[in-house]
């Protein structure tokens, strides 16, 4: 027996081996943003015939809205900024890259139809209670010729965002 014991003391005298492992661990606590709703916009002017629109030559407004939802709790105000190619005659307008001539857009606000023109920005307050806003827009071909000519009027706009 004692030699079992003798044994098995001499099992628990082996040198035990060990090792440190570090662990990192990082991340970022940030505020997220507003989701803007959809991340692109199409604005139809429609059909628009060119008799019925002379000096000065402006086609109805079309209005829409870019809408901002899921803002957080902090987010109290957002800054927009648009950008485009403005028109080398008038920086009003934004030019069109379509095939109709003498045709310009006229970007607006929708309540008193101010123009917003390249580089314009505009302030809007985030609703507390449905964390959302909406940034309510106007649209339409403008010439500052005596008339449009046929064909089709694009322009590309981009909106930066800002949260306050």
């Amino acid at each position: 027996m004692n030699r079992i014991l003798f044994s098995l003391l001499g099992l628990c005298a082996l040198p035990v081996m060990a090792e440190n492992v570090n662990i990192y661990v990082h991340g970022n606590v940030v505020v997220m943003p507003c989701k803007v709703e959809n991340t692109s916009y199409n604005v139809e002017l429609g059909k628009i015939n060119r008799w019925n629109y002379r000096n000065p030559a402006q086609s109805p407004w079309v209005d829409f809205s870019i809408k901002l939802i899921d803002c957080p709790i902090s987010t109290k105000s957002a800054k927009f900024s648009v950008n485009g190619t403005a028109d080398a005659t008038d920086n009003n307008y934004f030019v069109n890259t379509g095939s109709s001539t003498n045709s310009l857009l006229h970007l607006a606000q929708k309540s008193n139809k101010a123009t917003i023109k390249n580089g314009s920005t505009v302030d809007m307050a985030i609703n507390s209670t449905t964390k959302s806003a909406e940034i309510p827009l106007s649209a339409r071909m403008i010439s500052l010729q005596p008339m449009f000519t046929p064909g089709d009027f694009k322009s590309h706009l981009e909106f930066s965002l800002t949260y306050q």
